[in-house]
């Protein structure tokens, strides 16, 4: 009996015993493959999709735990970018990866598997519900990410653009949106509203044989607001195009920081844009002032005012706010003879048929423009939708 007891407690012993060397051997031959913080952007491994779709100009940083191999925290931002005004300008910070949010940090349990470190998991974040998935190495990140915003009044809603009248019925200037309240100008001897100029410059002027409203029609049919925050546009290439096109996710995204607001985020890593010609040499001073107004925007967003009046109309506008400390950075340009000129120049080259006009209608507002601008009480520009069927 003895004897037996004894057996039986020594195997037990044993079988502990080997346990315990064989987790410690385990655990002893685990090594994370990436020991050090690692910054992954587009040209440094990184691969980021967002709503199944590319996601470009951000970066994500990986800190492992000091203390556990099997966690880590991912830091996400968007990438700095260079100005589109200015050859100088460079790192200028960009919108976070998710809307809203400058930066976003993440923290991971992984599974290691020889030089490969995967991760996954869901959260809720009061705002948002955040479902991510990835794989790293020492050398590349992927991260799969799927966000659903608590829902408001304008998730998952659709606006089509109001087509315009003509001179005769209906509203020449639709769908475009312009208010503009400032003091009186001297057009050739007699006072004149900036208002009125514009809504008749605007509704008569054609290009191609198209007015500006059925121009913007013509290339822009509707806007969409994903539960995601991601904003698309239904679209076509040219006037000639003969089918709409819905743009790729993740060029511009939105939050709603007020029931009748957003703040649109714009990626320009994705946005194609391109820049010709060089500045003046006398807009150095006002390109550097616009720069510090508009460089904000990059990572703080665009605010826009959704008002939404009688008959389901809904105007979509920048507002006073906006763009009245913009006016006044460039105010100083309409007091340089040459820069107006150039302004003229371009004018009357999209102008056409037109061109002679310009000169008798948009000159006189041109040269009064720091006029206009300093007595400028309120100003709105945008668009004017209605929910597409």
């Amino acid at each position: 009996m003895k004897k037996t007891l004894f057996i039986g407690l020594f195997s037990i012993a044993l079988a502990g015993g080997v346990l315990t060397s064989c987790s410690n051997d385990d655990d002893s031959s685990v090594v994370s493959p990436i020991t050090q913080t690692k910054t992954y952007a587009d040209a440094n491994g990184l691969t980021l999709t967002y709503s199944g779709a590319p996601m470009l100009g951000k970066q994500v940083v990986f800190t492992p735990d000091a203390n556990d191999i099997t966690k880590a925290t991912l830091t996400l931002s968007g990438a700095q970018t260079t100005s589109p005004l200015s050859d100088n300008a460079s790192g200028l910070a960009t919108a976070g990866v998710i809307p809203g949010e400058v930066s976003t940090t993440i923290d991971v349990d992984l599974t290691i598997k020889n030089d490969t470190v995967t991760f996954a998991g869901e959260e809720n974040r009061g705002g948002y519900t955040l479902k991510y998935q990835g794989s790293a190495t020492d050398a590349s990140l992927n991260l799969a990410l799927n966000v659903t915003f608590v829902e408001t009044a304008w998730t998952n809603t659709s606006w089509q653009l109001l087509p315009p009248g003509n001179l005769f019925s209906g509203d020449p200037m639709q769908p475009i949106h312009i208010v503009w309240d400032a003091e009186p100008f001297d057009f050739n001897g007699s006072p004149y509203e900036i208002q009125s100029l514009i809504t008749l410059a605007i509704s008569m002027t054609q290009i191609e044989g198209n007015t500006i409203p059925k121009m913007l029609c013509g290339v822009l049919n509707k806007v969409t607001f994903l539960s995601d925050g991601n904003v698309q546009a239904e679209y076509k290439d040219s006037l000639n195009a003969t089918e709409w096109k819905t743009s790729p996710l993740n060029l511009a995204t939105y939050t709603v920081p007020e029931p009748n607001r957003i703040r649109l985020f714009l990626n320009p890593a994705q946005i194609a844009a391109t820049a010709s010609g060089k500045s003046r040499a006398g807009m150095t001073d006002v390109l550097s002032q616009l720069m510090a107004a508009v460089t904000p925007m990059l990572s703080e967003g665009i605010l826009i005012t959704l008002d939404k009046g009688e008959e389901g109309v809904l105007k979509a506008y920048l507002d006073t706010e906006t763009l009245l400390p913009i006016l006044k950075i460039v105010a100083p340009l309409f007091e340089d003879e040459a820069a107006v000129e150039q302004i003229l120049s371009m004018l009357k080259a999209q102008a056409g048929e037109m061109a002679g006009m310009v000169d008798v209608f948009l000159k006189p507002a041109l040269v009064a423009m720091p006029q206009i601008i300093g007595s400028t009480e309120t100003i709105q520009i945008g668009i004017k939708m209605q929910a597409a069927q």
